[in-house]
């Protein structure tokens, strides 16, 4: 009877490294993976964090050149990014006129000292608004009418984009 006691401890024993032995095989490289990956998206927040931190925009200030043949101005824009103070955008823009009979593609060609010459095509969508009309319905007191705030952006719309507003 004693030595079946013992070979049943030493089988169970043995069942029991052989178990442990699975879970640590199966278990083990998914635990490293997952632990690597937390370890590793911690590097890449903060190599984000640091690039960003160490952009320095002064170069993008002397940005000269044309976007279809019209001058380019450099305009920077605040960016909220999580974890970093002051992200700025840096950028150039042109105001392109385009004839009446535009397709639904716009050829642009930028032309930027620092940059490589390239030509795109890109989508085009024109809204075109002629005309504007409220009522006395729209107004609840004459003192704060939206109706004459949105007739204002209106005429600024229409003058900045060259047009000629008769009331």
């Amino acid at each position: 009877m004693c030595l079946f006691g013992i070979v049943d401890a030493v089988a169970d024993f043995f069942k029991s490294v052989v178990a442990c032995a699975c879970c640590l095989i199966i278990g083990g490289p998914a635990l490293i993976i997952a632990g690597s990956m937390l370890l590793n998206q911690q590097d890449l927040r903060k190599a984000f964090r640091d690039a960003v931190n160490e952009f320095d925009p002064t170069p993008m200030n002397d940005w000269t050149g044309t976007i279809n043949n019209v001058p380019i101005t450099v305009r920077r824009e605040s960016l909220n990014v999580q974890g970093v103070d002051g992200a700025t955008s840096v950028f150039a823009e042109a105001v392109v006129s385009v004839s009446q009979r535009s397709s639904s593609r716009l050829q642009v060609s930028v032309n930027v000292r620092t940059v490589t010459p390239f030509i795109r095509m890109a989508p085009f969508r024109s809204i075109e608004k002629t005309s504007y009309t409220c009522s006395s319905r729209d107004c609840k007191s004459r003192l704060n009418c939206q109706c004459n705030e949105l007739l204002n952006s209106f005429m600024n719309q229409c003058v900045a984009s060259g047009g000629k507003f008769v009331r």
